[in-house]
């Protein structure tokens, strides 16, 4: 089940690099004591500074000249991001479940972007737009996925 988890919200990183792990971290910060994540993601501070974090890529996916999410440098952001998320679900083996978390991201990276360049090429719809709905969708699956792992 954690690999999967893992590989799903590593997905998400790839979507948007701050949802899972701000959404991971907000969940922990409400409920500390029934979470095995490490206690860093536990702290309400750390949870408010994704959050924060999370914002800032939501406004600055919608700006023309910020690099696409599969350029060189935000995909190895995610790719980390990803893995670290996998690697903390995976309690039976982290280095696994970092593997998983980090294929998701290159995954949700790339197919983020074909579905949303498609989308907006066969329908006409400006790109803020997609980002809008693609922002709504991340956030909804990773509320989804965090709170009920096994869905």
């Amino acid at each position: 089940m954690s690999q999967t988890q893992g590989f799903r919200l590593g997905f998400l990183t790839g979507l948007r690099s701050m949802a899972a792990l701000s959404v991971l971290a907000y969940y922990a910060s409400k409920n500390p004591s029934g979470s095995n994540l490490p206690d860093l993601l536990k702290l309400p501070q750390v949870a408010t500074l994704l959050k924060v974090a999370a914002v800032g890529e939501i406004i600055g996916d919608k700006i023309p000249f910020i690099p696409n999410r599969t350029a060189q440098q935000p995909l190895f952001g995610r790719v980390i991001i990803g893995g670290f998320i996998g690697g903390v679900l995976d309690a039976d083996d982290r280095f696994r479940g970092a593997i998983y978390g980090a294929l998701g991201a290159v995954v949700g990276s790339y197919i983020g972007m074909i579905i949303r360049r498609r989308i907006g090429r066969l329908y006409g719809i400006p790109d803020p737009i997609l980002a809008l709905i693609e922002d709504g969708i991340t956030y909804a699956l990773a509320r989804e996925w965090v709170t009920n792992p096994t869905t």
